[in-house]
């Protein structure tokens, strides 16, 4: 792990950073670079304003990926919204928000309380939502903020506003979303994205289905985190290269796979070595990966073809 400084002699912090081989290294917020594969690799800064620039050569002896560190913010197994004790609610557009029972205790949400918010909105009042104060809580280090959505409608667009002492510090609006209706999904903001880099809040503003048309719907809340990625050395994974076609790699979006043996099993695993997903196959010779799988960052993807053939391989989303 280095630190990469921003060009010299400039007042602005905003900088871009570019590569000359994708899927080396990634510099995350605040110029920390972390590596994700051997190689070496050009990073160059460039000011967002002034066009000043910096390079670094960066060469990659052992594969270093980043394990999120996660630190709980904001859960419902023991708080009471009474402002009392630090923390309360409130809600627009609404006939009902309190803390109550886990629609649906799974895999992705074990809690037995979390929080709902009824949604009742009056003719083109299409962005209720709610709000609820903390004690004050301070972003400084943290690189990412999580929570959880659960809705009795799919959801595809949900804005997050935080506040200090009711003026606003950032703000994100997340669109093309695809959460199912009856299912936890964890949703996953950059700092930087929502504006909150080094600030300090206490209250988190949320409207979930923001724009919709949807007039009477129930969505519950839970689990909002801090995280932030450590450097932990792993083994490089070990593939066999034949036949199989892996693009793009890094991707924004999908990441597809060209199998010519036909596929018999996928199996992923985040960062940590946590299974995510197994799904099973007849031989079909293609299949995509899709970012909304485990959001931005690195997933692993062990590939089995029909043959019995094992392909390991680290799937990069920006």
């Amino acid at each position: 792990m280095i630190i990469l400084f921003i060009p010299e002699n400039t007042s602005n912090q905003l900088v871009n950073y570019s590569y000359s081989q994708p899927g080396i290294v990634e510099v995350v917020e605040n110029g920390r670079l972390v590596t994700l594969a051997k190689g070496i690799v050009t990073v160059t800064a460039t000011t967002v304003s002034g066009g000043k620039t910096a390079t670094c050569l960066v060469t990659v002896e052992d594969a270093v990926i980043p394990v999120y560190k996660e630190e709980v913010f904001l859960d419902f197994e023991s708080i009471v919204l009474d402002w009392a004790s630090g923390y309360g609610a409130f809600s627009w557009n609404t006939d009902q928000q309190m803390i109550t029972g886990n629609p649906s205790v799974d895999a992705v949400n074990t809690s037995s309380k979390v929080y709902k918010w009824t949604r009742d909105i009056a003719v083109n009042a299409t962005w209720g939502g709610y709000a609820i104060g903390l004690p004050t809580k301070n972003t400084n280090g943290w690189e990412r903020i999580s929570f959880q959505v659960y809705a009795s409608n799919p959801v595809t667009t949900i804005r997050v506003e935080l506040f200090q002492t009711d003026v606003s510090q950032g703000n994100f609006t997340i669109s093309n979303l695809t959460i199912p209706a009856n299912t936890w999904e964890t949703v996953k903001l950059n700092m930087i994205d929502a504006g909150m880099v080094n600030k300090t809040f206490d209250k988190v503003q949320m409207q979930i289905a923001g724009g919709s048309d949807v007039a009477l719907m129930s969505s519950y809340s839970d689990n909002f985190k801090f995280e932030k990625g450590l450097a932990v050395s792993v083994p490089d994974l070990i593939s066999n290269d034949a036949g199989i076609r892996i693009y793009p790699n890094p991707a924004k979006e999908q990441v597809n796979v060209e199998c010519p043996n036909g596929l018999k099993q996928i199996e992923i695993f985040d960062i940590t070595g946590k299974k995510i997903s197994t799904r099973k196959f007849n031989g079909e010779p293609t299949f995509s990966f899709s970012k909304k799988i485990n959001g931005a960052g690195l997933i692993i993807a062990k590939i089995i073809d029909t043959k019995e053939n094992l392909y390991l391989r680290k799937l990069l989303f920006n």
